[in-house]
């Protein structure tokens, strides 16, 4: 497992006994689910949308044990300030030490990406920091040093290997609830 990163199974525990306001009150930062299982590679946000079912109020369908073990090997990075002597607002990614977020695949640039975190809250924004293998948002490869907003639910490459979903606070509970209550509780 990666340093710092947090299997999801630790936050749907917790989740299962908070109310939106208070799970999001100790959880207050936009989140990377990184599934590590190497099927998941090719479409994560499929992935998590096929299971997820739009996050409706219905029941969830039953989930497979080979979904349900993919789930559980999915980690979770918290968009926070750790490291790196960037501005406050910055939360930097990529295969260097000194980042706030350190991806040790060599398809990552030493300086990878950025992340700006609006101070008066709300969604990140996404900056390619010219990185050599690129980062692309949905599909669509981004512009060096141009901002990017950011959706809940985006998928986003770092390169050709490394795949992600962006998750707002709201979004990540929701999910966390839907999985819980689709049967996922450890």
């Amino acid at each position: 497992m990666a340093e710092g990163f947090k299997p999801i199974a630790e936050y749907l525990k917790e989740a299962s006994g908070f109310t939106s306001s208070l799970f999001q009150s100790k959880h207050k930062y936009s989140v990377l689910l990184w599934p590590q299982a190497g099927d998941w590679i090719e479409d994560t946000a499929f992935q998590f949308e096929t299971f997820s079912s739009e996050y409706s109020d219905e029941l969830p369908g039953e989930i497979s044990p080979t979904t349900e073990s993919q789930i559980y090997e999915t980690l979770v990075i918290e968009l926070t300030k750790q490291a790196s002597s960037a501005p406050a607002n910055m939360i930097c990614l990529g295969r260097a030490a000194n980042n706030d977020i350190v991806i040790a695949n060599n398809t990552v640039s030493k300086l990878h990406t950025y992340f700006v975190v609006p101070e008066e809250g709300g969604s990140c924004e996404i900056v390619d920091a010219n990185s050599t293998n690129g980062t692309v948002v949905n599909n669509k490869r981004l512009v060096a040093y141009k901002n990017e907003a950011l959706f809940n639910r985006d998928n986003i490459h770092f390169g050709p290997s490394i795949q992600m979903v962006y998750l707002t606070p709201e979004g990540f509970y929701d999910l966390l609830q839907h999985l819980y209550r689709s049967g996922i509780t450890h």
